[in-house]
């Protein structure tokens, strides 16, 4: 097997489409080499319940991945498009004498600070995407399906009144959040105070996206837009009643959130529709 020796890759973890949601599997089984491991290794394979991510639906191949039973860790690594994993490391073993154990797996896999400051691209965004998975391995194959561990925050500049249509599409969105997070374990640790701007792929004219850590964002800024050289900021209140009641200002772990836009001279309007599992 290719040795991976980096510490942090490009984590591009491929779509699971809905269609395939349920008791079918979009990521056959792993059959990577098992020479040399052992007849007890297990084959590991990796997808994401419910994913929306880049890939041509697939994995990249080469994202690190932790995996630890008890308190042991080693370290897998995703092998090729088809989410198959194999190990440097003595892999895991199982046999039905030995019966069933709980395994926890993450990804990416880095002691490094993680950046989150710069999205503008779907490289530097997906980077961003933090997923964990915990199951009972008790069997020879184990497929491990990951969940998100960010919030996917999307927005859609809907109307831009006194500015032209131009002015509209240059409009420059972005949010704030937490600047650097480490990810120890499956556990994001947060570094600083949510106060970061964070730069978002533009997807087109009016539609954007990023991930920001969960939590709460009350009376704290959290959009910024620019447009025509105004810049206005929408901060979430508990005190506005339509914020309170679509919780505008909490960052839900593993959502996707809604953000809808509407500018004006008077300010910026923000409503917000989220969905769980994406």
């Amino acid at each position: 097997m290719k040795k991976i020796t980096s510490t942090i890759r490009n984590y591009s973890l491929g779509f699971v489409l809905l269609g395939c949601i349920g008791s079918m599997s979009c990521t056959r089984e792993a059959d990577f080499d098992m020479e040399g491991t052992g007849t007890d290794g297990v084959a590991f394979s990796a997808t994401i319940g419910q994913a929306s991510r880049r890939g041509d639906n697939a994995w990249t191949g080469g994202e690190l991945v932790g995996m630890k039973v008890r308190n042991e860790t080693k370290t897998y690594f995703v092998s090729d498009a088809t989410g198959a994993m194999g190990t440097d490391d003595e892999p895991y073993t199982w046999t039905a004498e030995s019966g069933s154990y709980e395994l926890h797996a993450w990804s990416p896999l880095t002691a490094e600070s993680i950046s989150l400051v710069d999205q503008s691209d779907a490289d530097k965004m997906f980077a961003c995407d933090l997923v964990d998975c915990k199951t009972t391995v008790n069997a020879q194959a184990v497929q491990l399906t990951f969940k998100h561990k960010m919030t996917r925050v999307w927005y859609e500049l809907q109307q831009a009144t006194d500015y032209t249509e131009d002015e509209k599409k240059n409009a420059v969105i972005s949010y704030f959040g937490y600047a650097n997070v480490k990810y120890t374990e499956g556990a994001i640790e947060k570094e600083g105070e949510p106060n970061a701007e964070i730069s978002t792929r533009k997807i087109d004219d009016i539609h954007g996206e990023a991930f920001l850590v969960p939590g709460e964002m009350w009376d704290k800024p959290l959009i910024k837009v620019v447009i025509a050289g105004d810049t206005y900021i929408y901060t979430p209140k508990h005190s506005v009643q339509t914020d309170e009641e679509r919780q505008t200002g909490v960052l839900k772990e593993g959502y996707n959130q809604r953000y809808y836009l509407k500018v004006s001279k008077k300010g910026l309007e923000v409503t917000m529709e989220d969905e769980p599992a994406w």
